[in-house]
């Protein structure tokens, strides 16, 4: 276990490593390659639809949580990474977070992937695909 791990929770409860085998999996994502790309190395825009996996039922969603704007999600997502904190539990307890809002199917992972590697982008080392 790394550092911050019994800070992570899904529903209230510690993340466990059983939480972590059902969490956030890349291979979910059912994005294309393209928008992932285009949203990576675009600009920043402030409508959060703009993100892969966020569309009119997500923006509500997210708004219930205080979230509006593309920042918003990027710092909400940047909020759980903590010192000692790896990949793997960064992106679960940020994916466990979207299911908490009420993001529902796959996602939560297009989501987490979009914003993690996005952060990657400006944040050498933010998200480890070996750790994952």
């Amino acid at each position: 276990e790394g550092a911050g791990h019994s800070t992570l929770r899904k529903r209230g409860r510690p993340l466990s490593a059983d939480m972590a085998s059902e969490g956030y999996n890349p291979d979910k994502t059912g994005t294309s390659t393209k928008a992932l790309a285009e949203f990576v190395s675009g600009d920043i825009a402030e409508d959060i639809t703009t993100v892969p996996g966020v569309g009119p039922a997500g923006k509500t969603a997210l708004a219930s949580a205080g979230i509006h704007t593309t920042h918003q999600l990027i710092g909400q997502f940047l909020s759980f990474k903590g010192e000692g904190t790896t990949t793997r539990q960064h992106c679960d307890a940020f994916f466990y977070w979207l299911k908490d809002t009420g993001i529902t199917g796959g996602h939560p992972h297009v989501i987490t992937r979009s914003i993690a590697q996005k952060c990657h982008a400006w944040m050498d080392g933010i998200y480890n695909v070996s750790e994952l």
